[in-house]
């Protein structure tokens, strides 16, 4: 397996964009076309979504998010990336959304931590970094660079090394028992 060594520091918040980025427009009405293209992705990166057809529902949800219960991932127009966008979460391509999505939040369903938490958002891309096949390189570092940034939009947690945020997360979990 190729090694990837991750390169991100952090930069001050821009408060003046979207707090989860833009992405493109999530209600974009995804089309058959581009339904089949996400699964061939999906597909790609190891998610059975061909054992199991009822694992991504399309159209049927605001935005791109893994759901508990169903264990589903619900795809909308915000899976294509903004690439006039300099916002991590913007640009990440669609393969690694899916991985975010599948290798990171469904990884940890059940978790504590409420829905959209930034440890949550964090651990998620840097579980899909770090445990996902098939992504290449510039995919995992703009995961890496996705959870720096989340992290970064709250004071206490900017210093936080990625490496630590597992831990980190079980501890802020205990908080909501």
């Amino acid at each position: 397996m190729e090694e990837f060594e991750a390169s991100v520091s952090f930069t001050e918040t821009d408060d003046s964009r979207m707090v989860d980025g833009g992405r493109n427009n999530r209600w974009h009405h995804l089309e058959e076309y581009e339904q089949e293209m996400i699964l061939r992705e999906a597909d790609i990166i190891g998610i059975p979504v061909y054992d199991n057809p009822d694992l991504v529902v399309f159209n049927s949800h605001a935005s791109t998010a893994y759901h508990d219960d169903p264990d589903i991932i619900s795809v909308a127009g915000d899976i294509y990336p903004d690439l006039s966008s300099t916002h991590p979460t913007d640009r990440l391509t669609i393969r690694a959304v899916l991985a975010h999505e599948w290798y990171g939040h469904r990884a940890c369903r059940g978790t504590l931590l409420p829905k959209g938490h930034p440890l949550d958002e964090a651990r998620a891309s840097y579980l899909a970094a770090t445990t996902c096949p098939n992504l290449t390189n510039e995919e995992k570092q703009q995961l890496v660079e996705d959870a720096k940034e989340r992290l970064n939009r709250v004071e206490m947690y900017r210093n936080i090394c990625l490496e630590d945020i597992l831990e980190l997360c079980k501890k802020e979990e205990s908080d909501y028992e």
